[in-house]
């Protein structure tokens, strides 16, 4: 039963508003002609979530298309269609087994609307079109493919295990740049505490014995007092802001993100560690398209947004205008990506050109991809726990030591 907020009047034109609990708008609108009213609006009232509920969800959504629930989306109902489709059902018989009469979330309300629209006679590569964040452009033309060649349940479950294989690896590196933030912020949080709740306390005490600060008491104290003044909270508030923005900005200007992407891939460590993800996908992506009859240079198309780093998706649309005016893969690759295109990928990738199984090098290389990927992300993780816990120590020492020096100087002094 859903609520339905109303306006209406009668015969003598006089407006009366109000809720009616009903199980639909049609059955809303004939309660209030039972009371003798016409409808002059009538509006779902949505139930409002918990402050609380939305803001974890904003928090922990993902940002960009394809991304976030509506990948795991994905994955969940590609992978339970290929489950029921190789049981014999048909298509629409094994879609009305995943749909439930109430949907109650995002994912049930898809489910049901990709099933109404294959009983209006659409594909379900038509249909998965309304949905183009959880299905790309890459998925939709597979599972076309998948329904031309009548291998519909092996493409879902290929693309099901590619896109649980792809959806891990960007989970670790998002975790790999969540964690030094999160981090980052809570050294912040620590100092500004310190700042307004624990020096004002000391500061008393030591200016009142008129002796001569360290300098690192001294900065500490002033730090501490324009912090605690009328506009220090404020303006830090605002410079977080600034930055905040500023970053956002960039971020989303594309000649400067370029510039920055390209910028990332040379960092040591974290560069290797998005180049070699950004690959798997790529390799991966274009194993599974010409695996299922798509052409090399429709693959390539389709390919073109699947890395999230933009300077690889310029380079990657570069080498597929040199594949379009007859130039090797292989020749491509070297020609646009450069440094960005691993050795052993061009190798496998030149291997496959010449023994005529391309498409397996490319998996192959979204293998080989993912094993290094995996490799640097362990040892980043190795590396990050003592190296950020040296940087939060050494915050929180400074501070310390700030506060206890003086005090040593005058126990010193004393005896």
């Amino acid at each position: 039963m859903g609520k339905f907020r109303y306006m209406a009047k009668n015969r003598q034109g006089e407006s009366f508003a109000g809720v009616i609990e009903a199980a639909g708008i049609q059955e809303a609108a004939m309660g209030i002609r039972s009371r003798g009213l016409w409808v002059a609006r009538l509006q779902e009232l949505k139930e409002q979530e918990p402050t609380w509920d939305r803001i974890k969800k904003f928090l922990m959504q993902d940002i960009g298309p394809g991304s976030g629930g509506r990948r795991e989306w994905a994955m969940l109902f590609l992978r339970q269609l290929a489950v029921l489709l190789q049981s014999g059902l048909p298509v629409q018989v094994a879609l009305d087994a995943l749909v439930v009469p109430e949907p109650e979330d995002g994912y049930q309300r898809m489910t049901a609307a990709i099933h109404q629209s294959l009983l209006r006679g659409q594909t379900l590569a038509q249909s998965l079109a309304a949905y183009p964040r959880a299905f790309p452009e890459s998925v939709r033309s597979l599972v076309h493919a998948g329904e031309e060649s009548g291998t519909l349940a092996d493409v879902l479950q290929q693309l099901a295990d590619f896109l649980t294989e792809s959806h891990e690896s960007r989970e670790k590196l998002k975790s790999l740049l969540v964690y030094p933030a999160m981090m980052g912020v809570l050294s912040l949080g620590a100092v500004v505490f310190m700042s307004l709740f624990v020096l004002p306390v000391f500061a008393g005490l030591l200016r009142s014995l008129h002796a001569s600060l360290p300098l690192p008491t001294a900065l500490l104290l002033d730090f501490s007092e324009w912090l605690a003044g009328d506009w220090g909270m404020a303006m830090l508030l605002l410079g977080c802001m600034i930055i905040l923005a500023g970053a956002l900005a960039a971020w989303s200007y594309p000649p400067l993100r370029l510039v920055l992407d390209r910028l990332c891939l040379r960092l040591p460590l974290l560069g290797r560690l998005v180049l070699h993800t950004d690959w798997q996908q790529m390799s991966g992506t274009l194993a599974v398209l010409t695996a299922n009859g798509i052409p090399f240079d429709r693959a390539l198309q389709l390919t073109r947004n699947v890395p999230e780093n933009h300077w690889l998706r310029e380079c990657l649309q570069l080498a597929q205008r040199q594949v379009e005016q007859g130039m090797t893969f292989a020749a491509a690759l070297s020609a646009s990506f450069g440094s960005f295109c691993p050795r052993a990928v061009q190798e496998l990738v030149l291997a496959g050109e010449h023994a005529g199984n391309l498409e397996e090098m490319l998996r192959q290389s979204a293998s080989l991809c993912h094993v290094r990927a995996s490799n640097t992300s362990a040892r980043l993780q190795a590396l990050a726990d003592p190296a950020l816990t040296l940087v939060v120590g050494g915050v929180v020492f400074f501070a310390v030591l700030a506060m206890l020096l003086p005090i040593l100087d005058i126990i010193g002094s004393l005896g």
